[in-house]
């Protein structure tokens, strides 16, 4: 998709008509296409696109859902040894497991705790749930 401009354009202003809280505020103002990144290191050469808002001239990127915050891996290559974390299996027990190394998979546990997961995506208090308030 990324490869057709046209095609990638009519797919963010849908995706916006159906989730704004997702996007900056500004962007319904007008936005260009401002070329892509450079090719990711650690994810092969994956190249995302980046966008530019009219008004301001901010600069976004606009990045996959199957991709980890941070580039640091895809959504499947994690989800079963994510779900091995939750019962305190050993980083050195998922190394064996799943590949990578001891630190990989201590650096991902640590980083789940950031905010940026959920801090990129919800942009207004009022669209939380009201539960979430009332530990």
């Amino acid at each position: 998709m990324i490869a057709d401009t046209n095609l990638f354009r009519e797919y963010i202003d849908n995706e916006f008509e159906k989730h704004p809280e997702l996007f900056p505020s500004n962007i319904n103002k007008g936005y260009h296409l401002h070329g892509f990144t450079k090719p990711s290191v650690k994810m092969n050469g994956m190249v995302q696109i980046r966008i530019k808002t009219v008004i301001d001239g901010e600069q976004y990127t606009i990045a996959p859902s199957f991709i980890l915050p941070y580039m640091r891996g895809k959504i499947d290559e994690v989800e079963n040894a994510l779900f091995l974390m939750k019962y305190d299996v050993p980083f050195s027990a998922l190394t064996h497991v799943f590949g990578r190394d001891d630190m990989f998979w201590y650096r991902f546990h640590n980083s789940l705790g950031r905010n940026s997961i959920v801090g990129t995506t919800v942009k207004s208090e009022d669209k939380l749930p009201a539960w979430l308030f009332n530990w």
